[in-house]
């Protein structure tokens, strides 16, 4: 097995390997598939093999549990992450009813409800913002990035937690969202388990993300003895159930509820940003979206419309996904796992470096294996840096949806996955439908000028704007933003008759 730098001792290595992770993630990880093959070990304090290239990930991805295992890591992260007390986070109660029953009442049979709450959500903060645009004489400027992230916020508030959930705590809904941008913040940090929980009041980051995850706690506490109205059935209340029915406390019960709210709050908001930023900036590509929700019943609009009434828009998403994402999926490796060499892995290595990349490797038991999703998004496609929304349109090209592996695979694949993309389509055929919205600025914070920009390259050799990359959420999904903003008008949208 190959290890980088290996003319460093391993501490040296190691610190090197996550300081280049850290610093530019694609550099980095693009060079381990360069030099090293389909995969790689990197030391302490990382420690795990690193698998970077798309047919390693998919038999990955393909071992049977027994081999590569994922349980104990979920468990862990709802100690390490969540709070929860290893009586709780270790009880077989998780791998026995929490754990099956979580995916099964997310299955697409069971999102009816919890999307049309989404949509009705949804549309009243489009009329109210409607509304606000009568009053403004006809159009109006606002900062995107802020406008969408919080209304996708609060709208899958709703559909997971019913529309009575604010009258039932303190908060208001902003100072939740704020509450929870606190504890999101620190999440990396805290769900990486590699700074000791002695440490933690001295790291201000961690600090305050636990103080604010304390505090969503207590919320979602008041929301549970309120006895969850407005729910009747769903994977919220099916989490209340269980947990109720194992005896567990309240506060315990609603620490589950908080590992859930960061589950569908940490990334659907900002890909639905991403989406909207490159829709808007990809030459055509508004004209075609609507060209498509001309033919839909949005007024009636469901899993199924959502999953087969809308291609241009299923291609946009999955090509933002493919561009926008880093997801890093983890496997305790349980047996000895030999990962074979693929004909595309067999370029790594070139330098000497990647033999055993070549040849095959075997991965020892007691090890981590992380698959770097990214990887093959940008190595595996022709031009792979350039945003195509209809890379993935016709049934030839959907074919290689599978190869989007943005909400991950095999037993850690994301099970809130089909409501998330379901909600996603649904807002950006709602929202273009709805406003004819220009791109006008990056703005900082203050409104004024950031003092840097990204920008994002469009097929065509078309460039847009997106403000810059939040740091420190290397392998955590969606790409977060920093608080940079890009402003926009936005005008109602006249009705074609």
């Amino acid at each position: 097995m190959p290890c980088i730098n290996c003319y460093l001792s391993w501490a040296q290595e190691g610190l090197v390997a996550a300081y280049k992770l850290g610093v530019d993630e694609d550099a980095f990880l693009l060079s381990l598939l360069s030099d090293y093959g389909a995969c790689v070990y990197l030391p302490w304090p990382l420690k795990q093999y690193f698998v970077v290239q798309g047919d390693a990930v998919q038999r990955v991805y393909d071992a049977p549990s027994k081999i590569l295992s994922f349980v104990p890591i979920r468990k862990g992260m709802q100690h390490t992450a969540f709070g929860s007390p290893n009586s709780i986070a270790q009880s077989s109660v998780m791998e026995s009813h929490i754990f099956p029953n979580h995916a099964k009442a997310l299955q697409k049979s069971k999102l009816s409800p919890p999307l049309a709450s989404f949509i009705a959500s949804l549309s009243a903060r489009l009329g109210s913002l409607a509304a606000e645009i009568d009053a403004s004489g006809g159009q109006l400027q606002l900062p995107l990035v802020e406008w969408i992230s919080n209304v996708m916020f609060l709208s899958a508030v709703s559909a997971m937690f019913g529309d009575r959930f604010f009258d039932t705590i303190d908060m208001t809904p902003s100072e939740f969202r704020t509450t929870f941008a606190a504890f999101d913040n620190a999440f990396p940090l805290l769900a990486s388990g590699m700074i000791p929980p002695f440490l933690h009041s001295s790291i201000a980051p961690i600090r305050k993300g636990l103080e604010a995850r304390g505090k969503l706690d207590a919320e979602f506490r008041k929301f549970i003895d309120a006895g969850l109205p407005g729910l009747d059935s769903g994977v919220i209340h099916e989490m209340w159930r269980i947990s109720t029915e194992a005896g567990w406390p309240a506060e315990e019960t609603a620490r589950i509820l908080t590992a859930d709210c960061w589950a569908i709050q940490a990334n659907a908001p900002w890909a639905a940003v991403w989406l909207v930023l490159y829709v808007l900036q990809a030459p055509g590509m508004v004209e075609e979206v609507l060209e498509e929700v001309a033919n839909v019943d949005l007024e009636a609009l469901d899993i199924a419309k959502t999953s087969t009434e809308m291609p241009v828009i299923t291609s946009c998403l999955t090509e933002t996904v493919r561009l926008s994402t880093s997801s890093f999926s983890i496997r305790d490796v349980e047996e000895d796992f030999f990962l074979p060499a693929s004909p595309s892995s067999a370029a790594g290595g070139s330098n000497g470096k990647g033999k055993s990349a070549v040849d095959g490797c075997t991965i020892p038991a007691g090890s981590k294996i992380v698959c770097g999703t990214r990887v093959p998004h940008l190595s595996d496609w022709e031009g792979a840096r350039e945003w195509d929304g209809k890379r993935f349109l016709g049934e030839e090209k959907a074919k290689r949806t599978r190869e989007v592996r943005g909400f991950g695979g095999g037993i850690s694949v994301c099970e809130g996955r089909s409501l998330a993309q379901a909600e996603l389509k649904a807002f950006l055929a709602l929202l273009l439908s709805s406003f004819d919205i220009t791109i006008l600025k990056p703005i900082s914070a203050s409104g004024g000028t950031p003092t840097s920009t990204t920008k994002i390259n469009i097929k065509g050799g078309h460039e847009g704007i997106s403000p810059t990359l939040a740091e420190g959420r290397t392998g955590m999904g969606v790409h977060q933003f920093s608080s940079d903003d890009v402003l926009v008008t936005v005008k109602r949208r006249a009705k074609v008759e």
